[in-house]
């Protein structure tokens, strides 16, 4: 469809606290409690995920074989995600890199 603008551009803070809740019982073994990534996770407050929509997709996929981490990254049926948690935990991480 039509519409200008940044991939993302409006996150609703609503949203991004709901994926918080998400991001916590789901992704904050890996990727540490403020994002900045652990051992098994990278940092996605320095990453470059261009906005919420790639964050999305790559919620959806996971990452079955990553370059520099030990573990995978399950996809969202793995995460036993609904498609309201994915967009809510991705608005999360989206607000956590701060743009």
């Amino acid at each position: 469809g039509a519409g200008g603008g940044a991939p993302g551009a409006r996150v609703a803070r609503g949203e991004a606290a709901a994926g918080e809740a998400v991001y916590r019982k789901s992704c904050v073994m890996c990727h540490g409690p403020d994002g900045g990534g652990t051992q098994l996770g990278p940092s996605l407050v320095t990453g470059d995920l261009a906005g919420v929509d790639q964050i999305t997709q790559v919620v959806r996929a996971g990452v079955p074989d990553p370059e520099e981490y030990p573990v995978p990254m399950p996809d969202h049926t793995g995460l036993a995600l609904t498609d309201a948690q994915v967009q809510a935990v991705s608005a999360y991480v989206y607000f956590l890199t701060g743009r």
